[in-house]
């Protein structure tokens, strides 16, 4: 087993000589690739960093194409990658136009080290059977006298992590329609109380991080039942199924789970057939977004990635790292949800609408670790933004959106950089299909969308 402590280590050789050019020239100009391999791994880390202060290229990729990491673990590896990555990843952006070469070498690197996780998204393109866009019911009119409640996590992560902002997003939303909705922390279920009995409450899945037993939880369900007519239990994250079984030992007392995306497999179980609640939006960016939002001049068209690199979704770097060497006109602004940005959900939420409203188009990633591609909420968002959503291949976007119509996607760096390139030559398609997928946004999955589909389950 390899510590964090080992694994920053490990970093620490990489980048020991890059302050020290004099040393690295002493050191690159003597080593004999032939012998590095019986090196231990600190030790051909230290080579590799001043093979990189200097500019010796080819001589780092010889030496990082005959690295055996082997030995460690699969998750080891991926953290060790993880860690080069974030090191390297502020100086690779800052120098954006000058980095190509520094690039490829870092993922040729990080390709050695975890090519499972880095290469993962090279398995499994092939489309799968087509699926129908799924149909939505909408009440014809909103009643401004529904009452409720939503539960909700604090942090995205736990505590030190960024503010969650779904309670808020989704507590938004139904209050812009007139509805009557108090959000709360998921600690005040226990004693929850109300003068009259409401119409609904929303609990987070994340209820079910601290399990209490499952005689308490059932006790929690009827106590809630006494105060609301519909429980709704929600999964905020799109990598869902970790706490299926707990849904399934209480599908009995739960009245509807709502999820968004439409491959949770939980849907199409038995006890959640005609119980499970299928929409993307978790609460539109229509009342957030400041109101210059169309502005932007569709002359010309720029483009940009906003998101977090975090070992669950490894596979990211080789598209950064790709779109660095190939000079595309990506502006990449990494983000970290497991740090506290010190801001409001509000607030937090408005920087993040800025930066995504920054650029005309916006590239979002599906693809986890081992290869499995999830719906983010992202590719509402931007769409919702009126953006053009370039996406990475993902089944399940497709479910909501008619691709070449609503969004446009790519499999591989080269459909990625053709698309780029021709939406340069090109920005009036790229408006088009901008207007198109907004449009059919605001017909589905608005803010308004949203609570009249909810009406007509209650």
């Amino acid at each position: 087993m390899v510590s964090q402590e080992k694994i920053i280590s490990y970093v620490e050789s990489l980048i020991y000589y890059i302050a020290k050019p004099a040393m690295s020239e002493q050191i690159a100009a003597s080593f004999e690739i032939d012998s590095l391999p019986q090196a231990d791994t600190g030790a051909q880390l230290l080579i590799l960093g001043a093979l990189l202060t200097t500019g010796r290229f080819d001589e780092f990729s010889q030496l990082a194409g005959k690295l055996d990491f082997s030995a460690h673990t699969a998750e080891e590896r991926s953290q060790l990658a993880h860690c080069i990555f974030t090191t390297f990843s502020e100086t690779l952006l800052a120098n954006y136009a000058t980095s190509s070469r520094h690039a490829a070498a870092i993922l040729e690197l990080l390709t050695a080290i975890s090519p499972e996780a880095i290469l993962a998204h090279r398995s499994g393109c092939e489309s799968p059977a087509g699926h129908a866009l799924i149909e939505l019911d909408y009440a014809r009119q909103i009643s401004p006298s529904v009452s409720g409640a939503v539960f909700s996590r604090e942090n995205s992560f736990g505590p030190g992590s960024r503010k969650s902002e779904f309670g808020y997003r989704i507590l938004s939303s139904l209050a812009s329609q007139g509805w009557n909705v108090a959000l709360l922390p998921l600690k005040e279920l226990f004693s929850y109380t109300t003068p009259c009995r409401q119409d609904f409450v929303l609990v987070d899945v994340g209820l079910f991080w601290k399990l209490p037993p499952l005689e308490q939880l059932h006790e929690l369900l009827a106590y809630l039942k006494r105060h609301f007519r519909k429980i709704i239990i929600f999964e905020p994250d799109p990598w869902t199924g970790f706490y299926d079984e707990l849904l399934r030992s209480i599908a009995d007392r739960v009245d509807y789970i709502w999820g968004f995306t439409p491959d949770w497999e939980l849907t199409q179980d038995p006890c959640y057939r005609g119980k499970s609640i299928m929409f993307p939006n978790v609460g539109g960016f229509e009342q957030l977004a400041p109101p210059h939002r169309h502005e932007l001049d569709w002359n010309s068209c720029s483009f940009n990635f906003t998101g977090s690199v975090q070992g669950y979704n490894l596979n990211r770097v080789y598209w950064i790292l790709e779109a660095i060497r190939r000079n595309l006109p990506l502006e990449v602004q990494i983000t970290n949800p497991g740090v506290d940005d010190g801001l409001d959900c509000e607030s937090s939420l408005k920087l993040y609408i800025r930066k995504l409203l920054s650029s005309h188009a916006s590239l979002n990633l599906a693809t986890r670790k081992d290869g499995s591609r999830m719906l983010t909420g992202r590719a509402v968002e931007v769409i919702s933004l009126n953006r053009l959503l370039i996406q990475e291949w993902c089944p399940a976007l497709r479910r909501y959106y008619v691709e070449g119509e609503h969004f446009l996607e790519f499999k591989e760096i080269e459909g990625l950089a053709t698309s780029i390139h021709f939406l340069e030559s090109h920005p009036r398609v790229a408006q088009t299909i901008c207007s198109q997928g907004h449009q059919f946004y605001l017909e589905r999955y608005s803010c308004r969308k949203m609570v009249e589909h909810i009406q007509t389950l209650l």
